[in-house]
């Protein structure tokens, strides 16, 4: 088995408390597909702003995942259907369960939910979080994943800007 990465973006915006997504497409071959799909992903970063702390609020913001597939390619199954899984890492933390952007030794903590309402962790599969799978067919496709990201209330973090960049890896 072989995986083949591409980089596609880290480029974070600079301001207090900002988040940004390195992002690497991953095909990791089986069995059951004759050819990858030709896919591109394309990441918003999900910057949070200022951070007051103590907040008695939680800090929230969105970005989104982007997946873009075009072009031909072999047709694995009658009905030429596929999926991909996205998988988000714990960045700097190493644990998706409980990240934290850092400013010098500091943390300031949140996390990536797949849904609006915060409940799912975007994760990798470990620790109790959830990877995102979505099936797709056709020749093209695209479609906006979006991020759903979280700063905790309550913490008292010195005045900085904070970052992390956890890795999205797609397998098909």
């Amino acid at each position: 088995m072989s995986a083949h990465r591409l980089i596609v973006s880290i480029l974070p915006s600079v301001g207090a408390c900002l988040f940004a997504i390195l992002c690497v497409l991953t095909y990791l071959p089986d069995t059951a597909s004759a050819a990858p799909p030709q896919c591109r992903i394309d990441v918003k970063p999900v910057n949070f702003g200022a951070y007051v702390p103590g907040s008695s609020m939680d800090v929230d913001a969105n970005g989104e995942v982007r997946v873009r597939c075009g072009g031909k390619r072999k047709k694995a199954k009658k009905g030429g259907s596929s999926s991909y899984t996205l998988r988000i890492d714990g960045g700097q933390t190493g644990n998706p369960a409980s990240r934290a952007m850092r400013s010098a030794a500091v943390n300031l903590f949140y996390n990536l939910f797949s849904d609006a309402a915060r409940f799912v962790i975007w994760g990798d599969g470990s620790a109790g979080t959830s990877p995102v799978t979505q099936a797709f067919s056709g020749e093209k496709y695209d479609k906006r994943h979006a991020v759903y990201g979280r700063v905790f209330v309550g913490q008292y973090p010195d005045t900085g800007s904070y970052a992390d960049a956890p890795l999205v890896t797609i397998e098909f």
